[in-house]
């Protein structure tokens, strides 16, 4: 009798440890509540939520839009907050790039990761900036991506004048040899990571926002990738037409 019941204590033992080894299924988060916006040019039609493997602390939010507008949109951006904290809210950010902007009609859809821990029951998304083809701008740009932009425009017209000025004055086997030395060598990136004034990209001017000027940094910075790969492509003769080309660099 004994023997029987401390075989039935190993057995109970053993079950217990199974019991506790195996891993509760993980609860999937429910999607974004989408708040109505009826006079924005940009509908969201979706906010799905999925768990990051393989630990699931992480979520990844997809917001699909449409842009519900007679006009192209440029860029826009969303925002996700809480009803029951509307004072915090993260920027959800802008797409990377959709080709050269969003048709009327056409959908486009944004991916972006979430600590799991940071989001509740309440978890709302909506559209936070749009900028249309004609620049006019919609919403309140919690994210400032509207400074970003100005930024990046006056970014993208400063390097464009600076290299459009070496290649005039100098030709363009001078300006390529130019970007080689200071903007794709070795000794660009160890000042870069001593915090150092570098020559290329262009610097911003003093007077303006830490977003205006990441903007400015930005634009630069597609200005010399484009005529990198313009001169790698094309060959130099193309380089001219990429700096002469208006508009933002796609």
């Amino acid at each position: 009798m004994k023997l029987l019941s401390i075989v039935f204590f190993m057995i109970s033992a053993c079950l217990s440890v199974l019991a506790q080894e195996v891993p509760k299924p993980a609860v999937s988060p429910q999607p974004f509540r989408i708040v109505p916006q009826p006079d924005a040019p940009l509908r969201i039609i979706s906010a799905d939520t999925k768990l990051m493997p393989p630990d699931n602390r992480g979520i990844e939010v997809f917001v699909v839009v449409e842009n519900v507008s007679p006009q192209l949109i440029s860029t826009y951006a969303t925002l996700r907050g809480s009803e029951s904290q509307p004072n915090i809210s993260a920027c959800l950010g802008p797409p990377g790039s959709f080709g050269r902007g969003l048709k009327p009609g056409q959908k486009a859809g944004t991916s972006s990761w979430q600590m799991a821990s940071s989001l509740d029951s309440e978890a709302a998304v909506w559209i936070d900036f749009v900028e249309l083809a004609d620049g006019t701008r919609w919403g309140a740009d919690k994210c400032a991506i509207g400074e970003f932009r100005d930024g990046e425009s006056a970014g993208i017209r400063s390097q464009k004048e600076q290299l459009l000025r070496i290649l005039r004055e100098q030709g363009v086997e001078s300006l390529i040899q130019f970007i080689k030395e200071n903007f794709q060598s070795e000794t660009y990136w160890k000042i870069v990571e001593a915090g150092g004034k570098t020559l290329l990209p262009i610097a911003p001017p003093e007077g303006h926002s830490k977003r205006w000027e990441e903007g400015f940094l930005a634009g630069a910075k597609t200005v010399l990738q484009n005529v990198i790969e313009a001169e790698r492509d094309h060959g130099a003769s193309e380089v001219e037409h990429v700096l002469l080309r208006s508009g933002r660099p796609t």
